[in-house]
Formats: C-alpha cells, sequence, structure tokens
C-alpha cells in the first residue's frame, strides 16, 4: 500500500502568459518512491504538450509556449502515483470547467472555483450544475456553492431546484436544506411540491 499522503509531490505554479513553471519535489525520507517519475510524464498544455524526464528529488521545468495557453492540466491522465497541487488562474478554471471531454478536469475545475466568494465564480458553477451533461458534475457544483454559502449561492441553488436527474435534484434539495433561513424552507416546500421521488422527498 502506499502512502500517497507521505508519497511523491508534485507542484506546479503558473508563471506570466507564454511560460510554464513546474516543480517536482518529494521529501528525502521518501527517495524510494523516485523511480515512478523515472519515466516519461506529460504536461497537458492545449497548445503545446512536452515530454519530461524527471531524474533528480527536486527539479524546475520552464516550457517557452508559442501563444498564452487556454488551460494547463497536470498530468492530465492522471498516470502519476503522486499528490499534485496546481491551482489554474482563475480564466484556466473557467476553461477547465467548459471542457466537455474531461470529466475530472471539470470536477477540479469545481473544487477550485468552490474556494471562493466571488460573483463570476458562483455564476460558473450555477451553469455548471443547470448545464452539464453529467449529473456527477452537477452535484459536485451543488456542493460547492453550498461550501461558498453567500446569498448569491443560495439563490444559484433555490433556482436551480429543477434537476432533471433525480440524483442531482436530490444533492440541490439537500444543499438548499443547509441554509437556515426561512427562504430555504420555502424554496425546499416549492421543490419538493410535485416530487415523485421517494429519495428526493426523504433528503
Amino acid at each position: 500500500m502506499i502512502d500517497i499522503q507521505r508519497g511523491p509531490r508534485v507542484a506546479a505554479k503558473h508563471e506570466g502568459d507564454v511560460r510554464q513553471r513546474a516543480h517536482q519535489y518529494q521529501s528525502a525520507d521518501e527517495s524510494s518512491f523516485l523511480s515512478i517519475f523515472q519515466t516519461e510524464g506529460v504536461v497537458g498544455v492545449m497548445l503545446a504538450s512536452d515530454f519530461i524526464a524527471v531524474s533528480k528529488t527536486e527539479e524546475d521545468f520552464y516550457f517557452s509556449l508559442p501563444a498564452a495557453p487556454e488551460l494547463v492540466r497536470i498530468d492530465p491522465e492522471l498516470t502519476w502515483l503522486a499528490k499534485v497541487t496546481f491551482t489554474p488562474p482563475v480564466a484556466m478554471l473557467h476553461a477547465q470547467l467548459a471542457d466537455p471531454k474531461d470529466v475530472v478536469g471539470r470536477l477540479m475545475a469545481i473544487e477550485a472555483l468552490g474556494k471562493r466568494k466571488d460573483k463570476t465564480s458562483v455564476d460558473k458553477l450555477k451553469e455548471a450544475l443547470n448545464e452539464d451533461r453529467f449529473y456527477g458534475v452537477r452535484q459536485a457544483a451543488s456542493q460547492a456553492l453550498r461550501s461558498i454559502g453567500t446569498e448569491a449561492a443560495f439563490d444559484a441553488l433555490r433556482t436551480s431546484a429543477r434537476q432533471p436527474d433525480a440524483r442531482a435534484r436530490r444533492q440541490v434539495v439537500t444543499d438548499i436544506g443547509s441554509f437556515y433561513k426561512p427562504e430555504a424552507l420555502a424554496a425546499l416546500k416549492k421543490s419538493l411540491a410535485g416530487e415523485k421521488n421517494p429519495a428526493v422527498r426523504a433528503a
């Protein structure tokens, strides 16, 4: 069993418009895991992809790109047995959330946006809650809005209760119910008035 919390870690950050910096490191007492990084890894950039071979315990990489990338994903195929730390700029999070081919990327973007409280993040999460094709992404967006907990986040949940998938609908009802105020009770009564699914009614 590999303890990911104590195993190899990869940290990356965005620098400038056309240059990406990736920094990988692992703790000295976990050097036995270095072999995991001796194979080629892929830095997922939409406009350019670079194959890198990591041979040291701590190393920096710079990638010059022909133009500013729309989004950047570290280990997009999830092949590294490592804890990856990377929070892209907000514009890249928005692009990642809109990528229909990358479910995991959309979930990661929702997790990051759920830590923000600005109006744009709330609007993007509401859009995902109402338009994403996968119910799991809708559930995650609902949970993110609940964690934000602002009045705007509550309004986004309240106006998104009519979900076509019962699993997403149940999540929204649960998250609305986490707001302890009269408006939440009124929203729940309105949402459940015509609800026939017992799982949703029991939420």
